[in-house]
């Protein structure tokens, strides 16, 4: 078949840097048509190339990967092919802005990592000789080199990261996440080409969340995967808890279903921390504070009426609020005194908020 002679190519290119590249393009096409069982057998061959190759062809290499996953083979397979260099080239990326930096201050704009082979030598160059005034050391060149691959080969990596960890398997399997969630986070502010990897590294898989109503003696256990806005967070934990019933188009709009299918949904409740701050419809599940290892939301009725246009904005991520159990009136006790007061008021607040997806703003409503 098609792709047996490609892998074949691919593994006899892997100690000459320039023909593997030229190897990788056509097995990408060759992937996007591929049956979920060829996916796998292709996937199984390719994997122990991240092993032998070097950094930028193997950030190539990736992102056929993320291509067989979405063809049907398995993410947790893709994960542990690809996770460990994917950690390579965060790492080599953070050293080398930190590195350049350090040698010439803010000012100095760090190389586009898209720039060709001239910027990349250049890079290098700069990396190894440093600064004379006022004197900052060079890196070894070997060094320099490394940390410069990680900069120039992240955005391959990163892009085949993106369609790999929009499934919840994936994420799960991600070796060092909690670093790679922060690292991506702190690398977003340099470049935009990670910040969708960021958001879905730093989204919560599996986690319990404490949800308590402040005024009535219960409480819920509930269970949050794949969760990236509290956009969502919102309406499809209005639809797992008893007694509000959102809906269904808000619901699909937030779940799985068309994320444009509500033109105006509106929020059931106001949830607040354990600080008693309001949980904000723009922020994220994972900005939510735990107390004694859980993360704690209570429910408040509205100060007032509270909108939003948006269903959500990273389509192929799955998301799922499942309610676990109630808690006893115990347990519900001891989670409610655990909650502070509420620091949102009515009386100094609009009577209307409504955030506007295709205007990008906030509107009040006095």
């Amino acid at each position: 078949m098609l792709e047996d002679r490609l892998m074949d190519d691919c593994w006899a290119a892997v100690k000459d840097h320039e023909a593997f590249q030229l190897t990788v393009p056509p097995l990408l096409e060759a992937a996007m048509t591929v049956d979920a069982a060829r996916a796998a057998e292709v996937l199984d061959r390719i994997a122990g190339l991240f092993e032998v190759v070097p950094a930028a062809p193997a950030g190539q290499l990736a992102l056929v990967v993320s291509v067989l996953v979405r063809r049907g083979a398995s993410p947790e397979v893709a994960t542990r092919a690809l996770g460990h260099g994917l950690i390579e080239a965060l790492t080599g990326a953070d050293a080398f802005a930190g590195s350049w930096f350090e040698m010439f201050g803010p000012k100095v704009a760090l190389p586009h990592p898209d720039g060709d082979q001239a910027i990349y030598q250049a890079a290098v160059e700069k990396l190894t000789k440093g600064r004379r005034f006022p004197r900052r050391p060079g890196l070894a060149r070997a060094d320099a080199v490394e940390v410069t691959n990680g900069w120039f080969t992240l955005g391959d990596w990163a892009l085949a990261a993106e369609g790999l960890f929009e499934f919840k398997a994936a994420r799960l399997a991600m070796p060092r996440r909690d670093w790679a969630a922060a690292c991506t986070q702190a690398m977003s502010v340099l470049r935009r080409d990670v910040a969708i990897l960021a958001a879905e590294l730093a989204v919560l898989d599996d986690e319990t969340l404490i949800v308590v109503h402040r005024t009535e003696p219960v409480a819920f256990e509930v269970r949050v995967s794949g969760v990236m806005e509290n956009f969502q967070l919102y309406v499809l934990l209005a639809d797992a808890l008893p007694g509000f019933a959102p809906d269904p188009a808000w619901v699909a709009a937030a779940g799985t279903g068309d994320p444009d299918g509500s033109d105006r949904i509106e929020a059931a409740f106001q949830l607040s921390d354990r600080y008693g701050n309001y949980v904000p419809i723009e922020g994220r599940p994972g900005d939510i504070p735990a107390v004694d290892d859980r993360r704690l939301l209570v429910i408040d009725p509205p100060p007032f009426g509270r909108s939003w246009d948006l269903g959500r904005r990273h389509e192929a991520v799955v998301p799922e609020v499942v309610l676990e159990r109630t808690l006893d009136a115990g347990e519900a006790a001891a989670w409610q005194a655990k909650a502070g007061p509420l620091l949102l008021t009515a009386e100094r607040q609009p009577s209307h908020f409504h955030y506007s997806r295709q205007r990008g703003v906030v509107e009040l409503t006095a």
